[in-house]
């Protein structure tokens, strides 16, 4: 089926060509030309026109007055190179497009620029080769496994590569198939020693790749209560081995980390391995966010339409703001009966008593 925008976005073109034939008779040349008059599939709109080459050139090349204003230890970067620049995290691809579209419009500007989309910028970065600083070769693989000997050899024992592990390769601690990488800095080292005891907080970010590889983060708050990141750890691998692996890792640099609260999301695997490897938290809390999610994802389990389920979410927000421990065990107890005496949300209530009212402390 033809999008309604047109086909030659989608790997399709027009049928409507021209197709020229040089031919030359007796020494008499001529031109044969055959034209194919059907039309469809796209208007002829700006947005489906390609950018020509000139242009994609320029706007991979140098920009000598091209000045963005980055807030990298508080300096002002000049680059010869933005499309790079992006690549080594000091401008984002919003700058390039704003910058882009809000050129001069002139009787010479090409008019495919003006509907420029991050799409455009990706397509010319490949083709112009304009690689991301810490790519080393085409393959992802191979590629990491250079910038990882390369750190290895840059920082000696200040490396931060804590841990790492290709996939094909034999390991004491994980399987063939597995990919593990675990990154600390001297400075991250340092804030958790100094921001760990009080509290830590641990989340996983799921999606971000062809490769299923997750994200492990390990935060810290600041004397400002700001959140910090002080671990880092890449791995196919969603289980608790990982997890040892990785806080095993830590403990190895900078010793066990006591914590008064540990925060993560709804699954145990997290906490049950801090446990393991370091030592119990004081407080073991649910990060508000994955509850608030999984409160709502759980909403299709009321029936009697949108207002009922509106007010069950309300009610669980009010709960969960609540400061005083004798209201909110009243409160709590009053909402669980009358989820369960409804026969509109008693499935609600009895996933709610199941996964979250027999732990209310957390």
């Amino acid at each position: 089926m033809i999008k309604a925008m047109g086909s030659n976005k989608i790997g399709k073109t027009c049928p409507s060509k021209l197709e020229t034939t040089i031919l030359e008779t007796n020494g008499i040349a001529s031109v044969q030309v055959k034209y194919w008059k059907t039309d469809c599939g796209h208007a002829q709109e700006i947005g489906r026109l390609k950018i020509d080459k000139e242009n994609r050139a320029m706007i991979a090349g140098d920009f000598s007055n091209f000045v963005f204003i980055c807030d990298v230890q508080n300096v002002w970067k000049r680059s010869l190179d933005y499309l790079a620049l992006i690549n080594h995290n000091l401008v984002t691809w919003k700058h390039i497009l704003d910058f882009i579209r809000e050129g001069e419009i002139t009787d010479n500007t090409n008019q495919r620029i003006l509907p420029f989309e991050r799409q455009d910028l990706t397509n010319i970065s490949r083709d112009f080769n304009i690689n991301y600083a810490t790519r080393r070769h085409k393959n992802d693989a191979v590629s990491v496994n250079l910038w990882v000997n390369e750190l290895k050899s840059q920082f000696k024992e200040d490396c931060p590569i804590l841990y790492y592990k290709a996939q094909d390769e034999d390991d004491i601690f994980l399987e063939r198939k597995d990919f593990a990488l675990i990154l600390m800095t001297k400075f991250q080292a340092k804030q958790i020693l100094k921001f760990g005891p009080n509290k830590i907080c641990i989340d996983g970010t799921h999606g971000t790749n062809a490769y299923d590889i997750q994200l492990y983060t390990i935060m810290t708050v600041d004397e400002y209560g700001t959140g910090y990141p002080v671990a880092f750890c890449f791995s196919n691998r969603v289980h608790e081995t990982i997890f040892k692996l990785f806080f095993n890792q830590i403990k190895t640099k900078v010793g066990i980390i006591k914590s008064k609260v540990f925060m993560s999301d709804d699954a145990p695997a997290f906490y049950n391995a801090w446990v393991v490897v370091m030592w119990p938290a004081e407080h073991r809390l649910l990060c508000t966010w994955h509850v608030d999610r999984n409160w709502r994802d759980n909403l299709c389990k009321i029936s009697g339409g949108s207002e009922k389920k509106s007010l069950v979410y309300k009610t669980l927000r009010v709960l969960l703001q609540m400061t005083s421990i004798y209201e909110f065990k009243i409160s709590l107890d009053q909402f669980i009966n009358d989820l369960l005496e409804d026969n509109d949300t008693a499935a609600y209530g009895s996933y709610f008593v199941q996964h979250y009212s027999k732990r209310s402390e957390v």
